[in-house]
């Protein structure tokens, strides 16, 4: 979601989870028993809330604190978008958010926002400033309801009251105000196939059920210590806690301290290795990555309740979307811009590619108490589309 709604994690980034969970999530994904689904939405998040007769929002964690005592009213709105280099299209599209929700409450007697201790979670879905996925009208959809306490941190999520929220009975508005709606996974064909498939990549991870993402993290970071240096004599000490700093993000013991006595050319090494060691851990995740964004395809392409208007004509439009930037990257004669892209392409095509393209961006479901998202091949499809988008040819 991003902004101060925060962010809802892949699969891949609650290292807490383990392998049996994660086993748990396929099967539970495939069958249709994932608790709570919503539609992830590609729109723009914003909190609102109500106080002192104003309708206030919140763009930064910031402006929760104190019960919104430093978010912004519609003319702090006007000045915050004016000033950021956003294209017109943003600033309508927050401005007359509010503006709907003013008078919403103007003619209401709802209370259910308590003066800033409670937010109405929110993603603008505006036909002018669409991102990838063509929603067909102008529509507010609310997610939830945050209960918030006076540092601005989450103690209760709700939806409760959300039925009373609409704004049918306004006069020129902008937007149709609804709740986001709970989905419902469809039968899956071939459903003995796709989850053995899923399973056996999972399985040739060769970790235990109980063994968390962090633990496989941490193996394959030993392993890769031990190949290193393999020529060293190193204590099985030094090892562990380099595995643990780069395996778990263990700094507990300073790498000056670590690194004391070692020789010169471990020194060297690590300092440099230390610097990197992020994308080496982003490579060692991708087996996860792309078991998860495969699982996504399946789930996004058997879905019922999506928000767009024609599910047909959406993905139509992203084909040509797509279709663009392709016609715009084979034009380009910028080479860092190619091998930057070229590898959003990759991922794209891993996933599916054009087959893989639906008009939503992803599901939010609940799983032992946490919020997970799957997304399927949206990601790179973003990256691609947006690429081009916002960074056109200069004539």
């Amino acid at each position: 979601m991003g902004g101060a709604a925060g962010h809802v994690s892949q699969i891949w980034e609650v290292h807490e989870l383990t392998f049996r969970e994660l086993k748990d999530i396929i099967i539970k994904s495939l069958l249709g028993e994932l608790e709570n689904i919503t539609e992830k939405l590609d729109g723009q998040n914003i909190l609102i809330t109500h106080k002192n007769g104003k309708i206030l929002i919140a763009r930064s964690t910031k402006h929760l604190k104190n019960f919104g005592d430093t978010a912004m009213d519609i003319n702090d709105a006007k000045k915050y978008f004016s000033t950021r280099g956003n294209p017109p299209s943003v600033e309508r599209a927050y401005i007359t958010a509010i503006e709907d929700f003013q008078n919403l409450f103007e003619i209401s007697k709802l209370k259910i926002l308590e003066e800033g201790k409670k937010w109405l979670n929110i993603e603008i879905l505006y036909k002018d400033n669409e991102n990838v996925i063509p929603y067909g009208i102008n529509q507010l959809r609310i997610h939830n309801i945050r209960e918030l306490d006076e540092n601005g941190k989450i103690i209760n999520l709700s939806n409760k009251g959300l039925e009373d929220i609409n704004n049918s009975q306004i006069e020129n508005k902008t937007f149709s105000i609804e709740k986001t709606n709970f989905l419902t996974i469809k039968y899956i064909v071939n459903f003995d196939e796709k989850y053995k498939k899923l399973l056996y990549k999972l399985q040739s991870l060769e970790m235990k059920d109980d063994d968390s993402i962090e633990d496989y993290i941490e193996s394959q970071i030993l392993n890769f210590i031990h190949r290193s240096f393999k020529d060293f004599n190193l204590s099985e000490k030094f090892i562990e806690t380099l595995g643990k700093r780069w395996g778990r993000g263990d700094k507990s013991t300073p790498i000056n301290k670590l690194l004391k006595d070692q020789p010169k050319e471990i020194q060297l090494y690590v300092r440099y290795a230390d610097k990197i060691i992020k994308r080496k851990k982003e490579k060692i995740i991708e087996p996860l990555v792309d078991i998860f964004s495969n699982l996504g395809v399946i789930i996004l392409k058997n879905l019922d309740g999506l928000v767009t208007l024609n599910e047909k004509q959406s993905t139509e439009k992203i084909k040509n979307k797509l279709a663009n930037a392709i016609n715009y990257f084979e034009s380009l004669d910028d080479t860092e811009k190619i091998i930057k892209i070229i590898e959003y392409f990759k991922k794209f095509k891993k996933m599916g590619g054009v087959d893989s393209i639906v008009p939503v961006e992803g599901i939010v479901f609940e799983y032992h108490g946490k919020l997970l998202k799957l997304t399927g091949s949206f990601t790179p499809l973003l990256r691609i589309i947006g690429f081009h988008k916002f960074n056109p040819k200069k004539v």
